[in-house]
């Protein structure tokens, strides 16, 4: 009985353990996509603030 109760606890721990794997793996993905999108962000309101500054000359140029 003490063993059956011992492999039932240890059963549990393994399950929560996988879990907690699964949960850690999934937080994982979700940080790389939140880099991925802060990358492409980034890349574009740079190409906004060229573009911008780009307009911002034209402008300039034609006063």
């Amino acid at each position: 009985m003490i063993n059956n109760s011992w492999r039932v606890q240890a059963d549990s721990l393994a399950n929560e353990v996988a879990l907690t794997m699964k949960k850690i793996s999934a937080l994982n993905e979700l940080k790389n996509d939140v880099e991925v999108s802060k990358k492409i962000f980034n890349n574009l309101e740079s190409g906004f603030d060229r573009e911008k500054q780009s307009l911002l000359e034209r402008r300039r140029f034609f006063k």
